[in-house]
């Protein structure tokens, strides 16, 4: 699984997902694929326990699948609001969905293909400067990040997170924090920033709603 194979999946899943409700939107989708993307990841690391995204005898059905992410939700309450907390796309798409994700195993990757995938999601949807966000580039959240390198550690926070590009980039690198935390006024991206700590194998992490006004 290399970089065009994580671009190939990811354009499956939107594929399946625009091709099985008609009245589906790019947020819709976006929302739809993190949560099947989470849930895969948290499969793939424990593969001693069956889901049905690792179980190859088990048979792929709709409520299996809303069972097993709805039940995730409920063990990570502190990353996962309970607007995302369940499932909203078709029974079909669901299941096409977790068969495409059957074929591929994240933790069998020898480089981070969870953190490139979702960061192939959030760019295809989010980097288009709607609604007044604009998201720091790739590039210059690498750059930041590697001249801050020799200070960070301790908790961490950014206070107007975003998709969570700052703190996502240095759960990647593997730096000694102590904790992530990242704060946002809009409830999606809040959502959003927690689950791309998280596949980035980020540790000790809490995305934060200020639904009031922003912490700047």
């Amino acid at each position: 699984l290399d970089l065009r194979g994580v671009r190939r999946l990811i354009a499956r899943l939107h594929n399946i997902l625009r091709d099985s409700d008609g009245q589906s939107n790019i947020i819709g989708r976006f929302d739809e694929i993190t949560k099947l993307l989470f849930a895969k990841v948290i499969s793939d690391r424990n593969p001693e326990e069956a889901s049905p995204f690792n179980s190859a005898d088990q048979v792929v059905t709709a409520d299996s699948v809303r069972r097993f992410y709805t039940s995730l939700a409920k063990k990570h309450t502190s990353l996962i609001p309970n607007q995302f907390s369940t499932l909203k796309c078709s029974d079909r798409a669901i299941v096409e969905c977790t068969h495409a994700l059957r074929v591929v195993d994240f933790s069998l990757a020898q480089f981070d293909v969870k953190g490139l995938a979702y960061e192939e999601i959030i760019r295809n949807t989010f980097d288009k400067g709607d609604h007044q966000q604009f998201f720091t580039p790739p590039h210059i959240v690498d750059f930041i990040v590697s001249m801050c390198e020799p200070y960070i550690q301790g908790t961490v926070c950014d206070p107007a997170a975003g998709t969570g590009g700052f703190l996502a980039n240095i759960a990647r690198r593997r730096l000694p924090y102590k904790s992530l935390t990242s704060i946002e006024i809009d409830e999606r991206l809040c959502w959003v920033s927690g689950i791309n700590m998280l596949l980035h194998e980020g540790h000790d992490v809490e995305a934060l709603l200020l639904k009031e006004g922003g912490t700047l």
